[in-house]
């Protein structure tokens, strides 16, 4: 095997697959984990050494600028990286220190889900036969590795272990999400009312009266295709057919997957042959998971703690800042999963008042309103004070970003009138020019209206809307927009 230094390292080899880019392209995974070592050097109050200095984001090589790990001299030293939760690790990159870069020769990494001998009993993955002073080397596993623990060990005695940094990359694991929901489906002929979004909506029922289904009118090669809006991983395509005696007008369709729209994405690989599209009631099972709003996800578990000093004896796991967001509310401090500080003036750990809580129990804090912010600080005002925390939980949703959520959900409409489908609205496309196909239209009705299902809850901050450019536009004046999570007269009922 040959080492280049700040290239990749391929381990294994395999048939190219398709990654999701939110997830897999350029995001540290590490920056969202929870780092752990076997001992931490003198002076913890320092900065130096500690285990979260290589998941900071910091490559600064030189140890003494407080951005690297370090053990004391001991048998079998270990740094781990608790991801949180289970992924596929594709590569990783571990940066060496300067000075003394030997230290570092023949560490192993370890990947797997075990914590028995803290996660070193895992999976070997690599090997590190060395690394030059402040260079970074880089392990890449094409079929990736499956695990939430990464364990860098270096086997001996008397060794010292210093990382610098470590960086994480790969996808979550499969986790059934059925992703086609997302998605925006289209078909090159339409049979009645029977639209292409019928197969991602969800409802499996087979009756193709129910209004559940897709369905092509008779033609050369007909085809169903759906758009992702991004690129995926696929581990599975669950397809549900109709019920009654045309069933078997399914029969001999291919599924095809990639990234190409030539002849309407029909010459992308085909993956199986069925024994043409004529409906389809359909679901995909990927893996990735959309957090925008995610609920009840306790935040803090992603975050990076920090406190105003840390009680004595650092190498044994008790008073760490990190012990307060690792999901564990054990309030035995000596179990090892509280914070706390030396007796200081203004302890402080990193927007209330806490009165008290009694030992063991809870408090929680809610704002109706959100606070935003980053960053959140407990601290204690007042001389010759303690501070402990045993778990602080952290609920929310990502400050607004600008991103049109709209894409990502489903339109319906009550009435269709010609080709102007209620999902042409969130197409991305803002052409006001009705006969260039990119525009919802009703036929003419008591209370028309369009509806649109984000497919999860929201906190919606603004909604654009752009109308048609003819001198029909006034037929928009005096519409409302009516936000809520009721489908009560088909949604109309939410607040205006």
């Amino acid at each position: 095997m040959s080492f280049k230094y700040s290239w990749p390292i391929v381990l294994d080899d395999d048939q190219p697959w398709f990654t999701d880019t939110t997830i897999a392209k350029a995001k540290n995974l590490a920056l969202y984990g929870k780092a752990t070592q076997s001992d931490l050097i003198k002076n913890p109050w320092s900065g130096e050494g500690h285990a979260s200095n290589a998941i900071d984001g910091n490559h600064d090589p030189d140890f003494h600028h407080g951005s690297c790990t370090a053990t004391d001299l001991q048998n079998d030293p270990w740094w781990k990286l608790d991801l949180l939760d289970e992924y596929v690790v594709t590569s990783i990159t571990i940066t060496n220190r300067n000075e003394v870069p030997e230290r570092l020769d023949g560490a192993e990494i370890h990947i797997g889900n075990s914590l028995l001998s803290n996660g070193n009993s895992n999976p070997l993955a690599g090997k590190i036969s060395s690394i030059p002073g402040g260079r970074s080397l880089t392990f890449e596993w094409k079929k990736g590795i499956s695990g939430r623990y990464i364990n860098v060990v270096i086997p001996g005695s008397n060794r010292l272990l210093t990382l610098c940094e470590v960086e994480v990359y790969g996808y979550p694991a499969p986790d059934g999400e059925n992703v086609a929901l997302k998605g925006k489906a289209t078909q090159n002929l339409l049979l009645g009312n029977n639209f292409a979004s019928n197969a991602i909506d969800g409802n499996k029922d087979g009756d193709v009266n129910h209004g559940s289904c897709t369905q092509t009118e008779k033609t050369l090669n007909p085809w169903w295709r759906l758009d992702l809006l991004k690129r995926h991983k696929v581990f599975s395509v669950v397809i549900t057919n109709r019920v009654d005696f045309f069933s078997v007008r399914l029969n001999g369709a291919e599924i095809r997957i990639g990234n190409s729209l030539d002849n309407n994405g029909n010459n992308n690989p085909r993956t199986m042959k069925m024994h043409v599209f004529f409906l389809l009631c359909i679901s995909m099972m990927p893996w990735f998971t959309d957090t925008t709003i995610a609920k009840d996800k306790n935040l803090a578990l992603y975050g990076k703690a920090t406190q105003s000093d840390l009680i004595k004896n650092p190498w044994s796991g008790e008073g760490h800042a990190s012990n307060a967001i690792d999901g564990n509310r054990d309030p035995d401090y000596y179990h090892g999963s509280c914070t706390a500080t030396d007796l200081q003036n203004d302890p402080w750990w990193r927007a209330g008042k806490i009165s008290s809580i009694p030992g063991g129990r809870s408090l929680t804090f809610e704002w109706k309103k959100g606070i935003s912010g980053r960053y959140i600080s407990v601290v204690i005002p007042g001389s010759n004070r303690l501070l402990t925390l045993c778990e602080v939980e952290v609920y929310g949703y990502p400050a607004p970003d600008g991103e049109n959520v709209a894409l990502k959900g489903k339109a319906t409409q009550n009435l269709l009138l010609g080709n102007n489908f209620a999902s042409n609205a969130i197409d991305g496309n803002k052409d006001g020019d009705v006969n260039h196909g990119s525009c919802s239209q009703t036929e003419k009705t008591l209370n028309p209206w369009w509806r649109l299902d984000l497919l999860k809850r929201h906190k919606v901050f603004s909604v654009v809307i752009t109308n048609r450019v003819d001198f029909f536009s006034v037929r928009l004046n005096g519409a409302e927009i009516r936000i809520g999570n009721s489908l009560d007269n088909n949604g109309n009922n939410n607040p205006r």
